[in-house]
């Protein structure tokens, strides 16, 4: 890796890897435990899922000039889970279209709460991944106490880099 934009990029390639895997681990659990409710930040996995495209979705839309007031994935019932690997998706592509210059500088924009913000790009983007990173542990952690006990997906970096690499 070279620049910034490289290990950025990288790290998008991650995360949407990530998700794919977790999504194909998905799979395997019984489809009615990814609406069943559950003691966590949301309240099903497919609420948990979801809600790491929207945030995605958020922050893409901040660094578009966008600073939406409020979370926008309140989806039908019938949505598929497939669907959120999209915030991801959306997220490589936009970092691909960057100029090098991007990523050392700022964007503002406004939070949920309609307060402004400056932040550095670099740091956005790292605190994007980070967060999807986060919740798909809270998936892992779901399935598990909802009682799967097969085989899941490793999500790390580490596993992701090794793939890469052979």
């Amino acid at each position: 890796m070279n620049t910034i934009k490289d290990l950025l990029l990288s790290y998008a390639r991650y995360n949407l890897w990530a998700n794919k895997a977790l999504l194909e681990g998905l799979k395997k659990v019984d489809a009615a435990w990814l609406e069943q409710e559950t003691n966590s930040s949301f309240k099903s996995v497919k609420k948990t899922a979801f809600h790491i495209w929207d945030a995605e979705y958020v922050w893409l839309n901040r660094f578009r000039g966008q600073s939406l007031p409020f979370m926008t994935k309140d989806l039908p019932a019938a949505t598929p889970i497939e669907s959120f690997i999209e915030g991801a998706e959306k997220f490589v592509e936009y970092i691909e279209s960057r100029e090098d210059s991007f990523f050392t500088g700022v964007t503002i924009f406004k939070d949920l709460s309609g307060q402004e913000h400056t932040m550095d790009n670099a740091g956005m983007l790292m605190h994007c991944m980070n967060h999807s990173s986060f919740h798909r542990g809270q998936i892992v952690t779901m399935i598990r106490s909802l009682g799967y006990a097969g085989e899941l997906p490793r999500t790390d970096m580490i596993v992701y880099l090794r793939e890469m690499s052979v």
